[in-house]
């Protein structure tokens, strides 16, 4: 099967139809998805679950400019811990995020995705806690491959 990209930036969807696609007969065609760009989507924690159970083993997934906060990235991290050992670049930058969350992040991206090259997290409230600052710095410690943290 040939790889495909999804590119459906800025098209402010929501949830609904995103979980549609995900629970439909073309569900699968995800799986062979390894570049996912739904930047500007207004998605959520929920169209997020969805959308992650169906997605394959991608290289690089852009979810910046959404709609989603804690839960939104507790949910990025379960996929980051369970399925996303070939991810390269990851953009999370203007989502409602916390301190405590992004910290949660950067040890998920740590401990699953060694490849990773890119993290954008630009504009998820960074510094307002302590916690975000060890996170990071254990992952820059940690990591081979990352080039680029924005």
């Amino acid at each position: 099967s040939v790889p495909l990209p999804l590119y459906l930036d800025s098209w402010a969807l929501g949830d609904e139809p995103f979980m549609a696609f995900a629970r439909s007969p073309l569900g699968p065609v995800l799986k062979r998805i390894q570049h996912v760009g739904l930047r500007g989507n207004r998605l959520t924690h929920v169209g997020l679950e969805e959308l992650t159970k169906c997605l394959g083993k991608i290289h690089s997934l852009d979810l910046s400019e959404n709609s989603f906060d804690r839960r939104g990235a507790e949910v990025v991290c379960d996929f980051l811990r369970q399925g996303a050992p070939m991810l390269l670049e990851l953009d999370l930058s203007h989502n409602r995020l916390d301190d405590s969350s992004t910290a949660e992040i950067c040890r998920a991206v740590d401990s699953s995705c060694r490849s990773l090259q890119k993290l954008c997290l630009r504009d998820v409230h960074l510094g307002l806690g302590v916690q975000t600052g060890a996170a990071l710095c254990e992952l820059l410690c940690g990591s081979r491959d990352l080039t680029s943290l924005d």
